[in-house]
């Protein structure tokens, strides 16, 4: 028999609602017929479950059950946080110096004392850099002799001595040693991450992987067995073996194998997107992690495996080389697309690999890309510019990076700003807001291949929220309420 979800305002999926039903059955929306069931919508405005196009599931889920350093404002208040960490390690999250009232870093004694001895591992919010101490270098080994590994970097004080700070692939040295929480924790970690995303009318993620962080393996299996309540693609890591496991799309309607991730950079905040002028007061212009030589090679094996490609690319140089060697497959995707230079955007055609784009960093980085860049900020998250180029746009938050919550998202790509105290960034680039819910919803799902989700149409995946307010024109999107998440006609979340 047939559910009926009655009296609801139903996204037209362009520029407005329409009064109406939906029915469901077996998991799809369905033709109008005899209900068994009845549930009243009570006028609220209906959308398709929002989808997330690139977070870190595993990590988020991590994240969780560690120190939480993403609202401290000073070192002084970093330091006291971390007196309330439990286990052999004090594992922490979210820094961000950029966000502080005194951008002093700490010193590897200083984390000495606030550990009490123990190792300590401190991930700052762009998972692109992170501080251990005295204890953890001395666990990996790291010494004034140890070399910088390719792709990566050991912060050194004048006289060449490791000041804790370790950037991008330099973070595995301490990462291998610290593995993951055992697997009934992580799991029931995984479900309460689920949880929030429900109360934010999310029904879908793509879960990325890190450069040679051995957790894609442990992903595919934890999700396959947890049957989590959430629709999960999949990536693979480019460093992984991709004639076995998993194939592109292998899977069902709840979890499928996904892209292979590769990385051409850095982030911004830690100095090594990849840049084709260096930062202002320096010479440094970041570094590659996959060099554009390696990428064609790279590109070419996931694409004779039949995987479509998704490439973080972050500073103009890297965003260069993406547009120009990132070509095989229709589903290839550019991940960030942060710094694009005006040369290269007029390359840019609906052909182009998708621009899978994570609004909030707008908000979060505005000052440091002015600090960092000057007027070549400009050329930070083009999205009107790209969407007037015709190229496919698919949006989600970088979790645990940033907040998961959609509806910030929505505000930051079509005002540019945080509050109406605030003056827009680049207001020409502002985003309108239906382009902006298609790019959480249908354009998102279309760029990883679920063509069945991510709209409100007879024969989709019966996955839908509802919210109390039009956010096609209510004044500020992240004031908007979910009352109701539903996947696959089953109902996860409600008020």
């Amino acid at each position: 028999m047939k559910t009926r979800f009655r009296q609801g305002l139903l996204w037209n999926g362009r520029d407005g609602f329409e009064a109406g039903d939906l029915w469901v059955e077996a998991g799809s929306f369905a033709s109008p017929g005899a209900a068994g069931s009845e549930v009243d919508l009570q006028g609220g405005w209906v959308v398709p479950a929002l989808w997330d196009s690139h977070l870190h599931l595993l990590l988020l889920a991590r994240c969780l059950g560690q120190v939480d350093l993403s609202d401290c404002r000073n070192k002084s208040d970093l330091l006291k946080r971390l007196d309330a960490a439990e286990g052999a390690w004090v594992e922490g999250y979210g820094w961000n110096e950029s966000h502080w009232l005194e951008p002093d870093l700490p010193r590897r004694e200083e984390l000495d004392r606030a550990c009490g001895g123990r190792p300590c591992w401190l991930t700052r919010s762009d998972l692109h850099s992170a501080f251990t101490n005295s204890a953890g270098l001395k666990l990996a080994g790291i010494s004034a002799r140890t070399a910088d590994p390719p792709g990566g970097r050991i912060e050194r004080d004048a006289s060449g001595t490791p000041t804790g700070l370790l950037a991008d692939l330099a973070m595995l040295l301490i990462e291998r040693l610290i593995g993951w929480p055992e697997r009934e924790r992580l799991s029931r970690l995984l479900r309460q991450a689920c949880a929030q995303m429900h109360g934010y009318g999310i029904g879908g993620v793509c879960d990325q992987r890190i450069t040679d962080l051995d957790d894609g393996p442990l992903a595919w299996s934890l999700y396959r067995e947890l049957r989590l309540p959430l629709r999960i693609h999949c990536n693979r890591a480019a460093h992984e073996d991709l004639s076995s496991g998993p194939r592109f799309l292998e899977g069902d309607d709840w979890l499928r194998c996904g892209h292979v991730k590769l990385f051409a950079d850095g982030s911004l905040g830690s100095r090594t997107a990849r840049m084709l002028k260096p930062y202002l007061g320096g010479q440094e212009r970041g570094l590659w992690v996959t060099r554009p030589d390696e990428m064609a090679t790279q590109f070419a094996r996931a694409h004779a495996f039949g995987f479509p490609v998704s490439l973080h690319a972050i500073g103009d140089e890297a965003v260069r080389a993406a547009c120009t060697h990132l070509k095989g497959h229709p589903l290839d995707r550019i991940e960030h697309l942060q710094i694009l230079n005006e040369l290269d955007l007029q390359t840019l055609q609906p052909a182009s690999p998708t621009a899978s784009m994570q609004p909030l960093h707008l908000l979060d980085d505005r000052f440091q890309a002015d600090q960092l860049l000057g007027e070549r900020a400009r050329g930070y998250y083009r999205l009107a510019s790209l969407q007037a180029r015709g190229v496919r746009l698919s949006f989600g938050s970088d979790a645990p990076v940033a907040s998961f919550d959609p509806w910030l998202g929505l505000q930051a790509a079509c005002l540019r700003r945080r509050s109406a105290a605030e003056e827009p960034w680049y207001p020409t680039e502002c985003l309108d807001r239906a382009a902006a819910l298609h790019a959480y919803t249908r354009g998102a799902c279309e760029s990883l291949g679920w063509l069945r989700a991510g709209r409100l149409e007879v024969g989709a995946l019966a996955d839908f929220c509802v919210i109390d307010r039009d956010p096609l024109t209510c004044p500020w999107p992240a004031e908007i309420k979910v009352l109701r998440t539903v996947l696959g006609g089953e109902t996860y979340f409600s008020l």
